[in-house]
């Protein structure tokens, strides 16, 4: 069996929007990727998990968020 998991963080969304409001810009200017996450890019992250480059893997956490996880740091 294989479990691995997606872990999204500051994907534009309108729901990140509706909780940011005015300061959006300011807000994903402060990202270490200087920018949100868009929808291809969670979506590319998931491909890659269904292809067979993956088969593999297992027990994975992927993190999606454009090196916000200080785990690394």
């Amino acid at each position: 069996m294989t479990v691995n998991s997606i872990l999204p963080s500051n994907q534009v969304t309108n729901r990140l929007e509706s909780l940011v409001g005015a300061g959006m810009d300011g807000y994903l200017a402060a990202l270490p990727a200087r920018r949100g996450g868009a929808p291809s890019d969670f979506g590319k992250v998931a491909a890659f998990l269904c292809s067979e480059p993956a088969n593999y893997l297992t027990g994975v956490a992927l993190h999606v968020d454009g090196g916000t996880d200080p785990g690394l740091v």
